[in-house]
């Protein structure tokens, strides 16, 4: 019985043991639950301070060898926004002034705008979503750190002083909630995310009035990259404008569709190099009249050249250094090319 009991003993030690070490990463320290502790209070502090002003922020995306970058631009004045997701070549703006909404897309100098929101209802509630105000503050990030923080799923949390503000890097992993917190925070059981051996990385830095600088996020897994964004400017304004312009939801989805068929044949010019690169932007400038994209090659005078023999568009003459061609000296374009 003695032997029986001393194996007993030591089975138990040895369970308690390996659970020891693999939730010790995950337990959270006195060190840890103060640094925690500290970090909520400044976005605490600061989450108020989102509901009125003028924000920039530059966003950028990174998946495997993808990388994309873009702005976003919000005006907050009590319950009135305006939000402007500005990507490469195309922007989506939304907005609201008192009971009056809505909704501009714009595909390089090409801006069509509606107030009758239908068919663009969607563009509107998903974008206001990403409006920076105290709500977004609370969801994004205090809601976040409190669900990690409950399931033990933060594995450190370091405290470093930056110019300007004081950063918090915070290693954690997803692997450890349960499907009713992960949904709460956006991400799905499947997600590759969850699985044990993968884990996050936020570096946060927040300043002494409670903005949030920047947040960088990597991610270590397979498949997934770094996400970042960071406040570029900050200033505060009395009021939002209007938007007048007016010119119906079908112009706003007849642009937009026009972008997708650009979008395609320009990223079939990416995949090309040197003067085939060239050639392919030429075309895709002038078949969608997009004269902008001739700098994006190796040659932008002749591209603009090409461009305006065989469009006659004028407004493109801005681009063009040699102001002597002739179409742009008040020539006529070469009518049997065109």
């Amino acid at each position: 019985m003695d032997k029986y009991k001393a194996y007993l003993l030591l089975f138990s030690f040895a369970v308690a043991f390996i659970v020891y070490v693999a939730v010790l990463p995950y337990i959270s320290h006195g060190e840890h639950s103060k640094a925690l502790e500290e970090l909520v209070k400044s976005l605490e502090k600061g989450k108020h301070l989102y509901n009125n002003g003028a924000f920039l922020h530059k966003e950028e995306i990174v998946k495997g060898e993808k990388e994309v970058e873009q702005f976003l631009y919000i005006e907050r004045h009590g319950e009135d926004f305006k939000v402007v997701l500005n990507k490469t070549h195309v922007s989506w703006e939304i907005g609201r002034v008192g009971e009056k909404r809505w909704v501009c897309y714009s595909f390089f100098d090409k801006r069509k705008c509606s107030h009758n929101l239908n068919r663009t209802e969607i563009i509107f509630s998903s974008l206001s979503k990403a409006s920076l105000g105290e709500d977004w503050v609370e969801k994004n990030f205090i809601k976040n750190l409190e669900i990690l923080e409950k399931n033990h799923a933060i594995k450190s949390i370091e405290e470093k002083e930056k110019e300007g503000c004081k950063e918090f890097i915070l290693n954690y992993s997803y692997s450890k909630l349960p499907p009713s917190d992960l949904e709460e925070i956006g991400i799905p059981v499947s997600s590759v995310l969850v699985y044990p051996d993968s884990y996050i990385r936020d570096r946060i830095c927040v300043d002494e009035k409670g903005l949030i600088k920047y947040r960088i996020r990597e991610y270590f897994t397979p498949g997934y990259g770094k996400e970042a964004f960071y406040l570029l400017e900050r200033k505060n304004i009395s009021n939002i404008s209007l938007e007048s312009q007016e010119d119906g939801e079908q112009e706003i989805i007849d642009l937009y569709t026009s972008s997708l068929n650009f979008l395609k044949d320009y990223l079939r010019c990416e995949e090309k190099e040197g003067e085939e690169k060239d050639i392919c932007l030429r075309t895709v400038a002038i078949n969608y009249r997009v004269p902008q994209l001739c700098k994006e090659t190796g040659n932008i005078s002749l591209c603009i050249e090409g461009y305006l023999v065989f469009t006659n568009d004028k407004t493109a003459c801005d681009i063009l250094e040699n102001q002597s061609f002739p179409i742009c000296s008040g020539g006529e374009k070469n009518e049997s090319i065109s």
